[in-house]
């Protein structure tokens, strides 16, 4: 909550000054990603209503942009569509938070990742924002090694390094400090999931992963035009390499690199 100022000063002038109070500590993540985002959702609200005004709506588009970056960090990519849908009035006159969507957009596509990190290393983003797309960048690779975790037996290093966005020699040593294993004759990288005990999770969450984890499998494999179709009581085939569906427990279909789930 905004601390009391005196009686004499404007709703504006309140909000003004707890706003740049907290868009600072947002800006130096002077607290865990989770703590910011709960500040800049109550600024929104507050600030929400003074459009008018032009220093809060200085300072709603200032906020608007970093609870954008803050949810990208976080993986709520649905409450950052909401987030950009809730700023069609005003989001025109704001290029740093269209660059924030932009990324954004990649993300929720899923079928792009490197560019999504390429446009967060390479923008020109303020000085509020570039601590929040330096934090973005880690948590991205982070959560796609965790990925790559689940669904790979062996992936080639080259495959690695692309998706992070990384050389070969950084992505050996991402690998690495996650306990992977490297095949230096096959050049290829052995990931097993990685320990974590918030992944221990069910409902909503685990549907999510399961997502991540066929969108990665169709985007990898789609491009060999295995054709889809409808099998009886709602069976499904899809194109997936035959190690990785024995890894999945599904069954294999009619020898083409083709499951049925």
């Amino acid at each position: 909550v905004v601390a009391s100022l005196p009686r004499h000063s404007s709703p504006a002038g309140r909000t003004s000054r707890g706003a740049q109070q907290r868009l600072k500590k947002m800006a130096g993540l002077q607290a865990p990603s989770w703590q910011l985002l709960e500040q800049a959702e109550a600024m929104e609200f507050q600030l929400c209503d003074q459009l008018e005004n032009p220093v809060a709506l200085a300072q709603y588009l200032t906020n608007c942009c970093q609870q954008l970056m803050l949810y990208l960090i976080e993986d709520r990519l649905e409450d950052a569509r909401f987030l950009w849908r809730r700023t069609i009035a005003v989001r025109d006159s704001s290029p740093q938070l269209q660059m924030v969507w932009s990324v954004g957009r990649w993300l929720w596509k899923r079928n792009n990742i490197p560019e999504a990190l390429r446009l967060l290393t390479e923008s020109p983003w303020d000085e509020s924002l570039a601590p929040l797309a330096e934090h973005a960048v880690h948590s991205i690779r982070q959560r796609e090694l965790a990925v790559t975790g689940r669904v790979y037996a062996t992936i080639p290093l080259a495959s690695v390094a692309s998706q992070l966005l990384l050389s070969e020699e950084e992505a050996l040593e991402a690998c690495r400090r996650c306990g992977w294993t490297y095949d230096a004759e096959s050049s290829e990288i052995r990931p097993k999931p990685l320990v974590d005990a918030e992944d221990r999770f069910d409902g909503l969450k685990q549907l999510d992963q399961l997502t991540k984890i066929v969108t990665q499998l169709t985007t990898e494999w789609g491009a060999h035009q295995v054709p889809r179709r409808r099998l009886a009581f709602g069976q499904t085939v899809v194109p997936v390499p035959p190690h990785r569906a024995r890894l999945l427990g599904w069954k294999l279909g009619d020898g083409s690199g083709v499951a049925a789930e």
